[in-house]
């Protein structure tokens, strides 16, 4: 295996930015800026945090529904997208790049992990 390929899967090499498609409001004309992601800087890693590279990405209907929708889906009830926009695609498999000193003990650099896109804790929705 090559030197570039094994530093990829450790997720040795951190960027200086990524990027992202930030929503906006309702409608594909608010994903992104001018029909393309946005690069932002790569932020760094608090201390209860990790740091993941997105390896693969789904989108799914109810991300199809919160494009349509905007700030008039359920989930972002009085939210302002315009002011405070929304990443959409929640089903993703990653690679964790850092991790924050508080959890050192249960994660680790170049492991790979799925995300759960519906999470509850104590019967409550966690955003």
């Amino acid at each position: 295996m090559s030197a570039k390929l094994e530093a990829y899967r450790k997720a040795t090499q951190k960027p200086e930015k990524h990027l992202v498609w930030e929503l906006r409001g309702a409608g594909l004309e608010n994903l992104g800026q001018g029909g393309k992601p946005i690069a932002e800087p790569v932020p760094e890693c608090g201390p209860r945090q990790i740091l993941a590279r997105v390896d693969a990405l789904g989108l799914c209907y109810s991300d199809v529904k919160i494009i349509n929708q905007g700030g008039d889906h359920p989930r972002f009830k009085n939210r302002d997208l315009a002011e405070d926009p929304v990443v959409v695609g929640h089903e993703v498999s990653v690679t964790v790049a850092e991790v924050g000193e508080e959890l050192q003990d249960r994660y680790r650099p170049g492991q790979r992990l799925v995300v759960q896109p519906d999470a509850y804790l104590k019967g409550e929705q966690i955003s």
